[in-house]
């Protein structure tokens, strides 16, 4: 896991001669702000937090196909106009040396011997893998993530009561851990263990409620206990989180064949078939655990990308800045579709104050997904940093477009007017908007800084009273009730 980079501290400008005479609502807005900045709400949200909404459960641990990058990064890791033999070799040998610096660099690093190990697993060496991991696990054996990859070779090799003796491991470490509960249930259902699945499906739900893999496992579980009304319904949902997944369409087959519904039967059927038709050689390819060297050059790039970015992760740690910011060019370069390159070469930019370059990375990824409003929050924060309102509004907006019921773009733009001290009655509705739709502690104070702003003063020391109960260890919030409350 990368570590929490951080946020950059904000620098300060000369302050300006101020005018003879300040009116009541800029006075006041600059108290605002000051307290505002205080609390370090502009900055950047933290890129690791955020996650696709759109991203497949099973495609979110695997490298998706390469297409041209609509900017080419210079210093590329593979020569253009390679044949096909030529370019493969090029990959492997650039890989091997980039692992090889990293045992050198970082020798008996718990992080390091975890990226080897998958290195290894990636390209199918999987005794090697599991050498690497164990080691790592020597040095901290509390490794939620290595006892899951310890537990997928297991399965991958069959040995199911092995897999589950890990991943009971990884949850005995972190109960919430993403996906653990899943391979567990999994392992259970093919040993025939379906009440016991059952038991730790229902508890994957509760840690992640959009898990297709769960919801499809119970299916199977209930299928295997001819309880098929329930085996229905789970894969059913399984189909409302991803209409694509294949395999449900085949369970609610054999469902209602069960139930002697054979219409049914033969309409699921039909989709099945045709999904599976549709589904491309590299889908199948990466559905198996075949060594990505015999795969086609798309899925190697990748998996060279996602080494690199791995790498990246031990040198930043280390301030070797130059090098992360190398290794993340090259990882770019080798899978220009991977937003995960260009969220941190964003915020190693941010990092460095090199702010317009930081705010290029997260176009591009809007670019890739123009659905994702991550990096549209992030242009508009770094926007306001530099000053840029106007570009920091327009981000905003698309938030609000992209995403209309949820709170955070409301929020933020109402934040961005009372910031510049600029429509203040457009920020005090905006507010109000996010209120309805997400009534949290932060809302309640932008409320109250809006009302403040607005000369509504009784409302304003309302709104940051009900911000206080929602976190009453806040020790801001009762600065500004004691300030809004003198000032009556």
């Amino acid at each position: 896991m990368g570590k929490t980079r951080k946020k950059p501290k904000r620098r300060t400008k000369r302050r300006q001669t101020p005018q003879k005479k300040q009116s009541k609502s800029s006075s006041s807005s600059l108290k605002w702000i000051s307290i505002f900045s205080a609390i370090a709400v502009v900055c950047i949200l933290s890129i690791w937090g955020a996650k696709s909404l759109f991203r497949r459960f099973q495609s979110s641990q695997q490298a998706k196909p390469s297409a041209s990058p609509a900017r080419p990064v210079e210093d590329s890791a593979v020569p253009s106009k390679l044949t096909a033999e030529r370019e493969t070799t090029v990959l492997k040998k650039a890989e091997t040396e980039l692992i090889e610096a990293v045992m050198k660099d970082f020798p008996n690093n718990e992080s390091a011997l975890k990226l080897i190990g998958d290195f290894h697993s990636r390209h199918g060496r999987r005794t090697e893998a599991v050498k690497f991991w164990q080691q790592c696990l020597d040095i901290n054996p509390r490794r939620t993530d290595v006892y899951g990859n310890l537990g997928d070779a297991a399965m991958d090799k069959g040995e199911f009561e092995l897999a589950i003796e890990q991943l009971s491991k990884a949850i005995e470490i972190d109960p919430k851990a993403h996906g653990i509960r899943d391979k567990k249930g999994q392992a259970l259902v093919e040993l025939g263990r379906y009440d016991e699945a059952i038991k730790e499906l229902e508890e994957a739900r509760l840690v992640s409620p959009k898990s297709t893999m769960a919801h499809f496992l119970l299916g199977q579980a209930y299928l295997k206990q001819k309880q098929y009304e329930k085996a229905r319904d789970y894969y059913l949902t399984a189909l409302e989180i991803d209409p694509e997944y294949e395999n449900a369409y085949y369970g609610l087959t054999r469902v209602y064949a069960a139930l002697k519904q054979q219409a049914k039967a033969k309409e699921y059927l039909q989709k099945f078939r045709k999904l599976e038709n549709i589904m491309t050689k590299k889908d199948r390819a990466r559905s198996t655990g075949a060594s990505l060297y015999t795969r086609d050059f798309a899925s190697l790039r990748n998996a060279v990308a996602q080494t690199h970015l791995d790498a990246e992760q031990l040198y930043l740690a280390k301030r070797n800045i130059g090098k992360a910011e190398e290794l993340l060019k090259k990882a770019i370069e080798l899978d220009p579709k991977n937003t995960t390159c260009y969220e941190r070469l964003g915020a190693l930019y941010n990092m460095t104050n090199r702010l317009d370059e930081a705010i290029r990375q997260f176009q591009r990824i809007s670019e890739i997904e123009p659905s994702n409003i991550y990096p549209y929050l992030n242009i508009g924060r770094i926007s306001i940093m530099l000053k840029k309102y106007d570009a920091a509004e327009a981000a905003y907006g698309k938030v609000i477009t992209v995403a209309p019921q949820q709170a955070v773009g409301y929020r933020e733009l109402s934040r961005l007017h009372l910031i510049s001290n600029r429509r203040l009655i457009e920020a005090r509705k905006l507010a109000e908007k996010a209120l309805n739709l997400e009534p949290s502690a932060e809302s309640f104070f932008l409320l109250a800084w809006a009302y403040d702003l607005n000369g509504d003063r009784n409302r304003a020391l309302k709104a940051i009273q009900e911000a206080i109960k929602l976190d009453p260890n806040n020790s801001k919030y009762k600065q500004i009730y004691e300030r809004i409350k003198s000032a009556k």
